[in-house]
C-alpha cells in the first residue's frame, strides 16, 4: 500500500524530476506532483496548493534551491524543504542547511531520499501539532486568567466571548445566564459590536431558546443549519443571524449558569476536537460564572442549597420516579415543614397522587382527583403559579372530602416543563396559616426539581424504549446482513462452479476433435469420411455450447435492460411451432398444436420468448422417440396468467432429477446413456427468461409416460379478453 504525498518540485531538468519521481515511488510514495521552475510560478503553487514537502534541485537554469527557500520562507508557510546537490560538495550543501534548508541528498545517494522525507514530514507534522496546542492551551489560559482577574461581571464575560471567539475561529460567541426561577434566558454578554444588540433583547414567555435546551440536557448541541432547527426560534435567528450554531451548557456541579453560544455566519462542520475545545472553555466560563454567583448570593440560602444539591444528586443517582419522588419530598420537609404531602401528576384533567408522605395516619391519601371538581386546582393550572390556602375552614375554594378534616392551610404548586403544567407538587399543615412567602419560593425550587425527575424518568422511559427498538433493528439488520453474506457466498460457489462446468464441457469436445483429427491423419480415405462427421458432430456440439453460454450471459448482463413490448403469445407460439414441424416429422412424431380463441396479450421480449419455446419444444421433441408432442396456449382464470403447456409423450423425468433440471449443465442420466444431444444449459436458459417476465414454469412428468411444462406470463391486464 503506498502513501500519498503532495510534492512541490523545483528542477527544470527532467530526467532528474523523474529520478525523484521514480525514487518516491520505488519508497513507496505515490506522489502527487507539481514542477516550478522559477519564483514566480512556485509562489502561485505556494498559493494554490498545500504541500507535505518540497524537493529543490541546488541550481537552475533560472532559478536555484536557496532563492526557492527565500520565497517559502516569505510565504510563512512550514513545510519541509529538502536540497538536492549534484555531489558531496560541502559549500552548496552547507550554504543550504544555514540558510534554512530542513535536509539535503547528494544524487548519487538517492536512496537517502525516501528516509529524509518521511522523517521530515513527521517532524514538520510533530511541530505543527506543538505550535497548535501551544496556541490553544495560551488562549485558554487568557480564558482563566480573564475570569480570575477582571472583578466587573459584565466586562469579564464580554472579555470572554471575544477569546472563545478566537479560540474557536469563529464568526461570533454570545452568552446567556440561566434564571431558574423564571426557567429563562438572560441574553448577557456578546463578542464586540454585538455585545450591546444582545444583551437588549429579551426572551418571550415559552420562547424556545438553545439556552434553554442545553441546560436541561447537560450537554452540548450541534446545530448544522440554524434554519431548520427546533431549538432555535426563528424570532431570535432575525436579531442574531447565524448559519451555524454550536450551544454549551454553562455547568458546575448541578448548578445550572447558562449556555455558551458558537456562531458561524456560513454552513459549518464541528469536529469531535472543536466541541472538546468549546466545553473546555465552557467549562472556565462556568466556573466564571458560578463564582459571580457564588458572590452575591445570600447567606440565607445556604441551606436551602445544601438540601437541593441532595435532591438534585438524587435526581443523577437514580432516573425511578418513585425513588427520586420521595426523596425530594424528605429532603423538602427539612425545610418547609408539613403534616403530609404529595406529587400529583396531570393526565386528561385527573391528577394521579404519584409520590406521598404522611405524618399522620388519618390523613388519607387520594389516589386520583378530578381537577374540574377542585376549584383551587384548576385556577393554578390556568395561572401557572403557586397558590396558598391559609385557612382551608374559611376558604370557599377548598372541597373537603374525607379523611381532609384535618387539613387547615394548603399550599400548591405547578410542576412546569416547558413551560408546560405536567402536576402539582401540594403541602398540607394542620396549622392555619402556617406558610409563607418564603415557603413558597422554596417549595417551586422543590417543584422544579420534582418536574426534571418526572421529565428525566419520561425520557428515561421512551430512551429504553428506543434503545429496545434500536437493538431490535439491529439484530434484524444484523440477521439481513448475515443473509446477504450468504447469499454472497453462495453467489461466488455458483460462480466458481460455473466456471468449473464450463471447462469440463468445454475440454470434452475438445477433447474428441483433437483425437479424431490425430485419427485421420494416421488412416485412409475411407475412413476419414466417417471420422469427418464425427468432427463435425462435435464442432457442432461445441458452437451450441458457447451460444447457449453466451446467451445466459447476455441474459445477466442485460437483466435490467430489456425492451418489452405487447406481444400476441399466440402468434408468437405458432410461428416457432410451425419452424419446428420438419423437425417433428423428421423423428417420426405428431406434433399438434391448440391455441387460444382469442389473442393473449402479453408485456414481454419477443427474442427471448422465442428462445423460451424454440428450446422446450426442441427438449421436448429429442427426449420423444415415438408419439406425439403437443402444445397449447390459454388464458388460466386461477392463475389469472397466460398459460403456455409444451407435453410429450417421451422418456419423462426421474422424481430425484427434477430439483436439479434448471441448474446449468445438468443433464439426466437417460440422457447421457441414449446419446441425447444438448448442453444442459437450454431449461436453465428458459427458467432465466421466465423469472425476467416475472412469469413461472412447472413440471409434471412420469417415467416411460412423458412430461408437461407449464409456463404462466402475466397478461396485459387492459387487453385480457
Amino acid at each position: 500500500m503506498t502513501d500519498q504525498l503532495r510534492v512541490l518540485i523545483v528542477e527544470d531538468n527532467h530526467e532528474d524530476m523523474q529520478l525523484v519521481l521514480h525514487t518516491l515511488r520505488q519508497g513507496g510514495f505515490r506522489p502527487v506532483f507539481r514542477q516550478v521552475i522559477d519564483a514566480a510560478s512556485m509562489k502561485v503553487a505556494l498559493e494554490e496548493d498545500s504541500w507535505d514537502i518540497i524537493l529543490a534541485g541546488y541550481a537552475l537554469s533560472r532559478f536555484s534551491a536557496l532563492a526557492a527557500l527565500n520565497v517559502l520562507q516569505q510565504s510563512g508557510r512550514d513545510i519541509p524543504f529538502i536540497v538536492i546537490v549534484d555531489t558531496v560538495g560541502e559549500k552548496g550543501a552547507n550554504t543550504a542547511m544555514r540558510a534554512g534548508a530542513h535536509d539535503y541528498v547528494v544524487k548519487n545517494n538517492m536512496l537517502r531520499l525516501v528516509g529524509a522525507v518521511r522523517r521530515e514530514i513527521t517532524e514538520a507534522f510533530t511541530r505543527q501539532e506543538r505550535e497548535k496546542k501551544s496556541l490553544y492551551l495560551d488562549q485558554l489560559n487568557q480564558i482563566t486568567r480573564a475570569a480570575a482577574t477582571i472583578l466587573d461581571d459584565e466586562r469579564m464575560l464580554r472579555t470572554q466571548a471575544n477569546l472563545v471567539t478566537k479560540l474557536l475561529e469563529a464568526d461570533g460567541a454570545y452568552i446567556s445566564l440561566w434564571d431558574d426561577l423564571h426557567q429563562v434566558a438572560i441574553p448577557t454578554a456578546a463578542h464586540d459590536v454585538m455585545h450591546r444588540p444582545y444583551r437588549q433583547i429579551q426572551v418571550q414567555n415559552g420562547e424556545v431558546t438553545l439556552t434553554h435546551t442545553v441546560v436541561q440536557s447537560g450537554y452540548p448541541l450541534v446545530v448544522a443549519n440554524s434554519q431548520d432547527s427546533p431549538y432555535v426560534s426563528k424570532r431570535l435567528l432575525q436579531k442574531l443571524p447565524s448559519n451555524s450554531l454550536l450551544a454549551l451548557p454553562l455547568i458546575v456541579g448541578e448548578q445550572k449558569l447558562g449556555a455558551l453560544i458558537v456562531t458561524y455566519s456560513t454552513q459549518h462542520s464541528f469536529s469531535a476536537d472543536e466541541i472538546l475545545r468549546g466545553e473546555q472553555a465552557a467549562g472556565q466560563i462556568a466556573l466564571a460564572v458560578a463564582r459571580m454567583r457564588l458572590l452575591t448570593a445570600e447567606r440565607e440560602q445556604r441551606e436551602l442549597a445544601e438540601t437541593l444539591h441532595k435532591v438534585a444528586s438524587a435526581l443523577n443517582s437514580s432516573l425511578d420516579r418513585e425513588e427520586v419522588l420521595n426523596v425530594i419530598l424528605d429532603q423538602l420537609l427539612r425545610v418547609v415543614a408539613y403534616d403530609s404531602a404529595s406529587v400529583l401528576l396531570l393526565t386528561e384533567n385527573v391528577l394521579h397522587s404519584v409520590a406521598y408522605r404522611s405524618l399522620h395516619p388519618q390523613v388519607k391519601r387520594a389516589k386520583t382527583l378530578p381537577v374540574n371538581d377542585l376549584p383551587h386546582f384548576q385556577e393554578m393550572l390556568q395561572t401557572r403559579k403557586p397558590l396558598v390556602m391559609n385557612d382551608t375552614a374559611v376558604d370557599k375554594r377548598w372541597q373537603s372530602a374525607s379523611g381532609t378534616d384535618l387539613i387547615r392551610c394548603w399550599l400548591g404548586v405547578p410542576m412546569l416543563v416547558q413551560d408546560k403544567v405536567i402536576g402539582i407538587l401540594n403541602l398540607n399543615h394542620t396549622q392555619p396559616g402556617f406558610y409563607t412567602e418564603q415557603d413558597v419560593k422554596v417549595t417551586t425550587t422543590f417543584a422544579r426539581q420534582a418536574a426534571i425527575a418526572i421529565e428525566n424518568a419520561r425520557l428515561y422511559e421512551q430512551q429504553q424504549a428506543y434503545t429496545a427498538d434500536l437493538e431490535q433493528r439491529v439484530q434484524e439488520r444484523t440477521r439481513a446482513l448475515a443473509e446477504a453474506n450468504e447469499r454472497l457466498k453462495e453467489l461466488d460457489r455458483l460462480k466458481s462452479k460455473f466456471v468449473s462446468d464450463v471447462t469440463h464441457e468445454l475440454r470434452t469436445p475438445v477433447t474428441s476433435l483433437k483425437l479424431y483429427l490425430d485419427l485421420m491423419s494416421q488412416v485412409n480415405s475411407e475412413k476419414q469420411a466417417n471420422y469427418l462427421k464425427v468432427v463435425k458432430s462435435q464442432a457442432d456440439r461445441l458452437g451450441q455450447l458457447i451460444t447457449d453460454i453466451l446467451n445466459l450471459s447476455k441474459l445477466e448482463v442485460e437483466s435490467t435492460a430489456v425492451t418489452f413490448t405487447t406481444l400476441d403469445l399466440n402468434r408468437l407460439v405458432e410461428t416457432v411451432v410451425d419452424e419446428h414441424r420438419p423437425q417433428a416429422q423428421a423423428a417420426g412424431l405428431q406434433l399438434d398444436c391448440t391455441l387460444a380463441v382469442n389473442p393473449l396479450f402479453i408485456r414481454g421480449n419477443h427474442s427471448q420468448l422465442v428462445q423460451v419455446v424454440t428450446n422446450l419444444l426442441t427438449n421436448a421433441i429429442h427426449y420423444t422417440s415415438q408419439g406425439y408432442v403437443q402444445v397449447s396456449t390459454q388464458w388460466d382464470e386461477a392463475q389469472r396468467m397466460m398459460l403456455l403447456t409444451i407435453k410429450d409423450s417421451g422418456m419423462g423425468i426421474p422424481e430425484q432429477e427434477r430439483p436439479l433440471l434448471f441448474d446449468r449443465f445438468y443433464r439426466g442420466e437417460r440422457t447421457g446413456q441414449l446419446s441425447v444431444p444438448g448442453t444442459g444449459l437450454g431449461l436453465a436458459i428458459v427458467k432465466e427468461i421466465i423469472d425476467m417476465h416475472q412469469g413461472k414454469i412447472e413440471l409434471e412428468s412420469k417415467v416411460d409416460v412423458g412430461s408437461t411444462f407449464y409456463i404462466y406470463l402475466p397478461a396485459v391486464s387492459d387487453k385480457v379478453s
